[in-house]
């Protein structure tokens, strides 16, 4: 088969495709790139890891866990255009490893041969799917968020992957 100019086909094409390699990034993600013990669908709640980090704690512990939710708000997006039902995102760093990284990385990769002086923490649709990854939200579900809320997004797992 022949190889078509992407830019020159119809807009309900071009849409249909990238529809298409949407969904097939979605199938790879949910796949193997979540923790075990994780469900990829769940969407954790800051009440969620308060309620969980406050059990059986005392007072000053109480404390402590405090100031380190305040510090999670950092990973928490209120979404102003909420999507699929979807009113936060909460990236969620227990829901990535090192192996989901890079298995992320080699699927970037490949979508994007032509341009391989890209930094990868400075491009959208990279830092869309580690978010995805991190939060359980779907990557086209990510993808189509609103201007405000996908910068957002990928704002904050920028910050997330370039904590020093």
């Amino acid at each position: 088969m022949k190889n078509v100019d992407k830019d020159k086909l119809p807009e309900d094409i071009k849409r249909d495709l990238e529809k298409i390699e949407n969904d097939k990034i979605d199938k790879q993600l949910s796949g193997d790139l979540t923790k075990d013990n994780l469900d990829p669908k769940e969407n954790t709640s800051i009440s969620e890891i308060k309620k969980v980090k406050t059990e059986n704690k005392s007072t000053e512990e109480l404390l402590d866990i405090e100031e380190v939710v305040e510090e999670d708000n950092d990973l928490v997006i209120k979404l102003k255009n909420p999507r699929n039902g979807i009113e936060e995102i909460v990236l969620n760093p227990d829901n990535i490893n090192g192996t989901s990284l890079s298995k992320i990385e080699k699927m970037w990769r490949s979508k994007n041969r032509e341009n391989r002086e890209t930094v990868k923490e400075l491009d959208g649709e990279y830092l869309a799917m580690v978010a995805a990854v991190l939060s359980g939200v779907a990557y086209s579900t990510i993808m189509s968020l609103g201007g405000y809320d996908f910068t957002q997004v990928t704002f904050k797992t920028r910050n997330f992957l370039l904590v020093d």
